[in-house]
């Protein structure tokens, strides 16, 4: 009987956690909603809307803004999960300011580009890859800078590691693995990070399969330590998906990395905390190193 039992309740566990898995994989791969549109002109800027192919043939859609005052500098802005190009145009408006010229675009799944599944890097290295490919082919530019956020952090790493023409990165709210952003979640809902190991690797798994992606190869702790260019890592003090020993060891990686820790910041938010300190950190890493 006992037994009997507990193979019942061996089987209920198991089906739950299938059934979990299987929704948990569905949120993460699916497309995202768009932002609300947000285009350049909303900044006084001059842009044009440009189309490109990932290095695996998905339609990409981005904005090319130019500067009113360009200094011959570029940098890509590589948005974050739930994301999209609208959702960073004030960034990318902050950078055209200092004189940058911008490409801002939507990855796979994401906004106004192709695209099915979400795999927070494995694949999406292909859409930077293939925006750094349209850059050289469509205005002569080889060397760039990469600012990603979140997601678009961890992706800038892996394509900085593979393509010498990222010559700056800009990492804003990285999580160490995929998997830590999943336990960040049930942390920010009060859930302590051991019962959400088991579901979390769960949902990854399954997420792979159905997308015929292995997703952990994307994660940045096997890509930061590959790079050869200089990388300033930021990091809210507060934020949920990576504590501040995490950042630490994940900066720690990088050959060439630099890491600020932003008291009172959450995810990705720091900019907020204070604007004018934020973009002089950002602008000045970037001219000065590409």
């Amino acid at each position: 009987m006992n037994k009997t039992l507990l193979g019942f309740a061996g089987g209920a566990l198991l089906a739950g956690l299938g059934g979990l898995a299987w929704r948990g994989s569905t949120i993460l791969l699916r497309r995202r909603t768009p932002d609300p549109a947000d285009p350049p002109a909303n900044y006084g800027l001059d842009y044009e809307t440009v189309h490109f192919p990932a290095r695996d043939g998905v339609p990409l859609s981005g904005w090319w803004i130019a500067p009113p005052a360009p200094t011959g500098r570029t940098v890509v802005i590589v948005h974050g999960h739930n994301g999209s190009r609208d959702g960073d145009t004030g960034q990318a408006a902050a950078l055209a300011r200092a004189g940058f010229r911008v490409l801002l675009f939507d990855l796979r799944a994401h906004g106004g580009s192709g695209g099915r599944h979400v795999t927070f890097g494995a694949r999406e290295y292909l859409d930077v890859l293939g925006a750094l490919d349209w850059l050289e082919a469509a205005r002569g530019i080889r060397r760039v800078g990469l600012v990603g956020f979140s997601m678009g952090a961890g992706i800038a790493l892996r394509v900085a590691a593979e393509d010498a023409r990222v010559g700056v990165v800009v990492a804003d709210g990285t999580i160490g693995r995929v998997i830590d952003g999943l336990i960040g979640l049930g942390r920010a809902r009060g859930i302590p990070a051991p019962p959400m190991i088991l579901p979390a690797w769960a949902i990854v798994l399954l997420a792979s399969l159905r997308a015929r992606a292995w997703i952990p190869a994307a994660d940045p702790m096997r890509w930061a330590g590959r790079t050869g260019c200089p990388v300033l890592f930021i990091h809210g003090a507060d934020d949920p998906f990576n504590t501040p020993a995490g950042a630490r060891a994940l900066a720690g990686l990088a050959p060439r990395g630099q890491l600020w820790i932003v008291p009172g910041a959450a995810h990705r938010d720091a900019y907020r905390r204070d604007p004018g300190e934020y973009y002089g950190r950002v602008v000045d890493f970037l001219r000065e190193r590409l």
